[in-house]
């Protein structure tokens, strides 16, 4: 089942299994949001919870006990329930249940808040649990990119915030997994001109960014996608290197395994933890313009 909110600036569409958003189009008809197209990437922008990324061998250990999980988590997997729903808002539910219990020993909740306020959408994450709780979360969008027929995946930059010294967390390409290593480049930039080449070990992971946001833009037609992520510690940007023609931009709290890690799972680096009935709640949003 699919539901929507709009306005007189966006109309937005979503899918029960994921919460996950389907459609983004402006008042021109112009779709944003990736088309989910199987022959490179078959989602359109999923939740990545209770992990972000890879586990070593795709297992861990909580309390003396292994447990198998795959990369990103099981949420993006399941079907939320519909809590709220106007016009310009929609809220998402997923608590735990027998099966998620198999692979994540939690007792949890994850709401997934939509709300639009004129050429800009919102998505909120909540996590609240009757126990303590570890857990990663994060965003996975994919955007159209090129956005017209006239265009060409390298007609497309992305501006940050700022200018940066970067730092980038190297992944095995292999394994899926962190090196350990950091690359940082020598001078300040504040631009990414877009090759699938940059892609080759796969995604390029942003930590210590003074940048809260970027923009995808085009350098010929003025259409712009700002993605403000203020807050989250880790930023993802990936495509697939067979000449897909999308971007994501992934806004983390958490991420995957370093190659060295002991898969015990208090101890993986990058994880929230939660006390005993506490909340966690954070947000981002794209602004079309």
């Amino acid at each position: 089942m699919d539901f929507e909110i709009k306005n007189e600036y966006l109309e937005v569409k979503f899918q029960e299994k994921g919460a996950e958003i389907t459609e983004l189009k402006d008042k021109k008809g112009i779709q944003y949001i990736w088309t989910a197209d199987k022959r490179y990437w078959a989602r359109h922008a999923p939740v990545l919870f209770p992990i972000v990324g890879k586990l070593k061998d795709n297992r861990y250990f909580y309390n003396g006990s292994e447990y198998s999980m795959t990369q990103h988590g099981f949420a993006r997997d399941y079907n939320f329930k519909v809590i709220t729903h106007n016009k310009e808002n929609i809220i998402f539910e997923l608590c735990s249940n027998s099966e998620t219990l198999k692979k994540y020993p939690f007792d949890f909740s994850l709401k997934i808040e939509y709300t639009l306020e004129k050429n800009r959408l919102t998505t909120k994450y909540t996590v609240e649990s009757p126990e303590k709780i570890y857990f990663s979360i994060g965003a996975h969008p994919g955007f159209n990119c090129p956005l017209s027929e006239n265009e060409g995946f390298e007609d497309y930059f992305i501006e940050f915030g700022e200018k940066e010294n970067f730092e980038f967390m190297l992944l095995d390409h292999e394994t899926g997994l962190f090196t350990g290593e950091i690359k940082k480049s020598a001078e300040k930039f504040g631009v990414l001109n877009l090759n699938h080449k940059l892609f080759e070990n796969d995604a390029l992971v942003f930590t210590g960014m003074k940048s809260k946001e970027v923009t995808i833009k085009n350098k010929k037609e003025d259409k712009n996608i700002k993605v403000n992520f203020d807050g989250f510690p880790f930023l993802g940007i990936w495509t697939m290197t067979n000449d897909a023609p999308f971007i994501c931009i992934e806004p983390w709290f958490g991420h995957a395994d370093f190659k060295d890690s002991d898969n015990i799972f208090e101890n993986k680096k990058g994880l929230i933890k939660l006390e005993k009935n506490e909340k966690f709640s954070c947000s981002f949003f794209f602004e079309i313009f």
